[in-house]
């Protein structure tokens, strides 16, 4: 079995971040995750300067800048239209040496991330193939990682296994971990719009707050 200091369960951006966080420090990592490709759609859409500074670390950080933009601000509107809440971002100069907020594109940080770990000689990245197991040794972990196409499991050894597998994590289940939820649970109608011309929409954004169908522009 081959042995690895770090086995990391899933590849979205807290597993390749920390993969390349533990690799540049001279650790071995194997990364296993289901998903081949990339999910395409954008969730998350903003970025502070401490997640900045962990792309600096991970070595992306001066090319992920060149696709994302400081937050412009977001104004929070009542019931009747007023603005009852403002966020605006701070003046420099910052003390990270990043604006404090940007948008971006989650796909193309994933990208970046990757791109980054096929780089390290330090990094196994298993795409296509989950952990489908593990047991605790004592001194190790032993993991048993699933490729799907075949039906057969390799198992490798880690000093540790980490689980970055998402909301519906498959380690956190086997370890009898509870998910901490804080209850919002809504179904949104989401519309992602590419400008083909300049426009007369608004810079800031806007939180619609109208308990009988709340919006989100940005």
């Amino acid at each position: 079995m081959t042995h690895y200091d770090v086995v990391i369960a899933g590849c979205g951006p807290v597993g390749a971040a920390l993969g390349n966080l533990l690799a540049a420090r001279g650790l071995s990592v194997c990364i296993a995750e289901k998903h081949r490709e990339i999910y395409d759609k954008p969730r998350a859409i903003t970025f502070d300067w401490e997640g900045m500074r962990v792309l600096q670390f991970c070595g992306v950080a001066e090319e992920f800048a060149k696709g994302i933009r400081p937050h412009p601000g977001t104004d929070f509107r009542g019931v009747d239209g007023q603005v009852i809440k403002l966020f605006d971002p701070l003046l420099p100069p910052w003390d990270l040496g990043w604006p404090p907020t940007f948008t971006f594109v989650q796909p193309e940080m994933e990208r970046l991330l990757r791109e980054a770990l096929v780089r390290r000689e330090a990094v196994t990245l298993m795409l296509g193939r989950s952990v489908e197991a593990f047991r605790d040794t004592g001194d190790r972990v032993e993991v048993d990682i699933l490729d799907p196409e075949t039906g057969g499991t390799e198992t490798v050894t880690g000093d540790f296994l980490v689980g970055c597998d998402g909301a519906n994590s498959g380690v956190r289940k086997a370890l009898g971990l509870p998910l901490d939820d804080l209850g919002f649970d809504e179904t949104w109608l989401v519309v992602d719009t590419l400008q083909q011309r300049e426009t007369a929409i608004p810079a800031k954004g806007t939180q619609f707050c109208r308990p009988w169908r709340p919006a989100t522009f940005i």
